[in-house]
């Protein structure tokens, strides 16, 4: 479920990959991350805040060639 959260933030799935793992073990540094009601969106919000840390926005040229394709 991790892995398919943080695809949404990066461009790989191997980016996508290290990740999850990134949040996983932040969450089990600090379980109070994810108290509260709605634990996926804990979890969604977990995984962006590092994605903004570590991974600059997925741009939709990313991966192109010089001519575009």
């Amino acid at each position: 479920m991790l892995k398919e959260v943080a695809a949404h933030f990066v461009a790989t799935e191997a980016k996508a990959a290290r990740l999850a793992e990134r949040a996983l073990h932040v969450i089990s540094e600090d379980p109070f991350l994810l108290d509260g009601p709605d634990i996926d969106k804990a979890l969604a919000l977990v995984i962006h805040k590092i994605a903004q840390q570590d991974y600059p926005p997925v741009t939709h040229s990313e991966g192109l060639g010089d001519d575009g394709t």
